[in-house]
């Protein structure tokens, strides 16, 4: 469906629309779709909602957040506990990030929402006690990237042979890197996207992350902290008309006079940190391909007990 779209004093959607009739109606309108929301109704009273972004998939289709469950599973049946632990880590915490996005984006679109429907002026901030959801899905997102982004720095650190304690975290790795032996490794192609995201003099990715959760986590919590703008409505025109949409600012970098849109900055972050995990995921030594169960799998773990010696 596409919508929302003010029509007198009811607001309705159009569709549906197949993915081909989709793409060139997003072009039109300078949009990016970032992920499809998809609800299994198998049980009314727990409805299940599977949220895949549209980053990182890999040659078979399948996203980091599979490809590292599946890179724990064969790292436990070769007996490195210790790598299965955090490729299982990395795993969860890039399913809760998009979790977390979709929450963003159901908040958004619930914003928006109300604010045609009261006809909000443009460029008119407001505010609403539903707005402290987004605040939250915000927090939590920027939370568990960060989480992610260690676990991925101890996989390299470890693939590289850094000490332990020198490469539990990026920031230690980094730190690593840049002294003694570390630096014969700064060639490394992982280290080499890790690096970049970091020091790059444009678009340091990786430090703008960083900033951001150690603010949320450390100096006071995303909607706590009075630096960040009311949501407000804004249009813009497109070749199919004027567009509406909810804008959040909020600064680009941490102690920045430059506002960006609050989703547009975190979806693109969240971005960045799957194509991370992806990369990643390429140049871990165990595989990434789903454990399959065969025939011979349910006679031999199942049914075996149970079958009787001639």
């Amino acid at each position: 469906m596409l919508g929302p779209i003010v029509k007198g004093t009811s607001l309705i959607g159009l569709g549906p629309f197949s993915a081909d009739q989709v793409q060139p109606l997003l072009e039109a309108l300078n949009l990016r779709p970032f992920g499809s929301d998809t609800t299994l109704l198998d049980d009314p009273y727990l409805p299940a909602r599977i949220w895949r972004p549209f980053v990182g998939e890999d040659l078979e289709g399948n996203l980091p957040t599979e490809s590292w469950a599946s890179i724990g599973y064969h790292a436990d049946l070769a007996g490195d506990v210790e790598y299965a632990k955090l490729a299982r880590y990395i795993s969860v915490c890039l399913r809760a990030t998009n979790v977390r996005l979709r929450d963003l984006s159901d908040g958004y679109r619930a914003q928006l929402l109300s604010a045609l429907r009261d006809r909000t002026p443009i460029g008119h901030p407001f505010d609403n006690l539903p707005l402290s959801d987004i605040h939250l899905a915000i927090h939590s997102l920027v939370a568990e990237m960060g989480s992610a982004r260690d676990y991925l720095a101890a996989v390299v650190g470890r693939q590289i042979g850094a000490p332990p304690k020198r490469s539990d975290s990026l920031a230690r790795l980094v730190e690593w890197l840049e002294k003694g032996l570390g630096r014969a490794q700064c060639e490394n192609p992982l280290v080499v996207q890790f690096l970049h995201g970091w020091r790059d003099p444009v678009d340091p990715w990786l430090k703008q992350l960083t900033e951001y959760r150690n603010l949320f986590l450390h100096r006071g919590p995303m909607g706590a902290r009075g630096f960040e703008s009311a949501p407000r409505l804004a249009e813009r025109a497109t070749a199919l008309g004027r567009l509406r949409t909810i804008e959040i600012p909020i600064p680009r970098r941490v102690d920045s006079d430059e506002m960006v849109d609050a989703l547009i900055l975190f979806t693109r972050l969240h971005w960045f940190i799957f194509n991370l995990g992806a990369q990643v995921a390429r140049h871990s030594p165990y595989p990434s391909t789903l454990p399959a169960i065969t025939s011979d799998d349910l006679v031999s773990g199942y049914l075996s007990p149970l079958i009787s010696p001639v």
